[in-house]
């Protein structure tokens, strides 16, 4: 039996105007139900990929147009990833290290087997790429190269490689973790299959991230980490940020004519523009170290044309360090906080540190149903300036149906509880092993119940008189059950 229930608060704190970019809005953000893998173009047009489910990208409208059946049966090929040729698509299903040609000029595409490696079931390809005629792939601290049209394929000894793709001259690209004397440095290295060797080819400064695509028209790298899509050119010294994505696992990255397209987390396919800093026209930037995109797929859903920038703490120690510290220098490049920190209501509220709330009338409407206390700590003047995210209190909750199976009888007051509890440790504990209860468990030891007697005598206004006969009670009550040891069985 379960008494209690622990959860934490969170508060959402909008400050600032938000930060409008550039007015070319020709990126979109497609959210799909069905968990999307991996991404290839046909004759400028995307597809994706989501096990036996391939799809047709309108980059136009943001649909996911289904080109295989509805149901495939079970003799469907589970092809993991995807690529694209003039040909049309290939399919490669990892279980059977089997490579595919799709044809996708019919609905409903089909799929013919085209050759199988039977080495290659000896691994699971980690990361794959395409470049005709050679398949690349790296798995068990190698990396492949199959000619698809031969059937020949070679392999090289590899470093610490996190994504692989297909370079010019029929190299192969790798992005690989090397140690440092300050961490971990992230390079680039080529592999030459014809001459058996591996060679540096840079280490920019900025971020290489977990997902990689080059580009041959414009001999140029691009790569995507958890946050953003980042582009690198032969002789400059660092990377240039492209335009955030969805924030979460980048899954697959390839380029279009004049874009860019990458799946986070499977839910979010991102289509941005190559062209630095020409993506959304709104952005709103969110402080949120721990949050992901997936935990504002409505907001994505209803506002299109706006784009989530999360942040992490960006060398701060916590998100409440970072907020004092732009509210001093009066920085503009936040426009939401979410702050843990409930003590930081009152200087909002007196300062004006965030914009009101209350202009909305969607959120004010939201505001006013609130109990007064959570709407006094969040009010000032009848202007709103913080939205409790999520508010969860520790108070103690009771399963009814064990009470009455057990014909006990619910307590109501603080001695009725403490008594309850001494009941339960000496006479009852031990021949009902099968129900699980703390007595001094969510706030209900001595701090804990002193803390809500202050609070209820100060909301009845009453004094703070902790010498009344029957607050001494309580607290003669809590040392008893503190002194009991109680299994609590947890």
């Amino acid at each position: 039996m379960k008494i209690c229930i622990r959860l934490i608060s969170l508060l959402l704190v909008l400050a600032l105007l938000p930060a409008w970019g550039a007015a070319d809005i020709t990126s979109r953000n497609i959210l799909s139900d069905d968990p999307l893998g991996s991404l290839a173009v046909h004759q400028g047009q995307l597809y994706a990929m989501a096990y036996r489910n391939l799809y047709r990208v309108d980059i136009g409208t943001g649909g996911l147009i289904l080109l295989t059946p509805e149901t495939p049966g079970e003799d469907a090929p589970a092809l993991e990833r995807i690529f694209g040729d003039d040909e049309g698509l290939l399919g490669f299903d990892p279980g059977a290290a089997a490579l595919y040609r799709i044809d996708v000029s019919a609905m409903p595409a089909t799929a013919q087997l085209l050759r199988t490696v039977e080495d290659w079931t000896e691994y699971y390809m980690m990361d794959m790429a395409y470049c005709a005629p050679y398949l690349y792939a790296y798995g068990g601290n190698k990396v492949h190269r199959l000619n698809v049209q031969t059937g020949d394929w070679q392999a090289l000894d590899a470093g610490n490689v996190s994504c692989i793709a297909a370079y010019k001259d029929g190299l192969l690209l790798a992005i690989e973790s090397e140690r440092a004397a300050d961490g971990w440095a992230s390079r680039l290295f080529t592999y030459d299959f014809d001459a058996g060797k591996k060679a540096l080819l840079a280490q920019p400064l900025g971020t290489l991230g977990n997902t990689l695509a080059y580009d041959a028209a414009r001999d140029t790298v691009y790569t995507a980490n958890n946050r953003a899509i980042y582009a690198w050119a032969a002789g400059n010294q660092s990377t240039t940020h492209i335009a955030p994505i969805p924030k979460g696992d980048s899954y697959a990255l390839t380029v279009l004519d004049d874009q860019a397209a990458v799946i986070t987390d499977g839910d979010f396919l991102a289509i941005r523009p190559l062209a630095a800093g020409a993506y959304q026209a709104g952005t709103l930037t969110l402080l949120a170290p721990i949050g992901r995109a997936g935990d504002y797929r409505s907001f994505y859903q209803q506002h299109p044309e706006t784009d989530l920038v999360i942040l992490g703490n960006e060398g701060f120690a916590t998100p409440e360090e970072r907020f004092i510290q732009d509210m001093l220098t009066q920085s503009a490049d936040i426009d939401v906080y979410l702050l843990s920190d409930q003590n930081l209501l009152h200087s909002i509220k007196e300062k004006q540190f965030a914009l009101p709330l209350d202009g909305s009338p969607v959120l004010a409407a939201w505001a006013s149903k609130l109990e007064q206390p959570f709407y006094d700590a969040i009010a000032l003047d009848g202007h709103v300036y913080a939205l409790p995210q999520e508010v969860f209190l520790n108070i103690p909750v009771y399963n009814k149906e064990a009470f009455e199976q057990l014909n006990l009888t619910v307590p109501a007051t603080y001695e009725e509880y403490y008594d309850f509890s001494l009941m339960w440790v000496k006479t009852m504990v031990q021949e009902h092993t099968d129900y699980r209860f703390d007595p001094l468990d969510n706030g209900m030891d001595l701090t804990g119940v002193l803390a809500r007697i202050a609070a209820e005598l100060e909301r009845n206004g009453q004094p703070l008189d902790f010498t009344a006969p029957t607050i001494r009670n309580v607290v003669d009550k809590v040392a008893q059950v503190g002194k009991l040891q109680v299994d609590t069985g947890w």
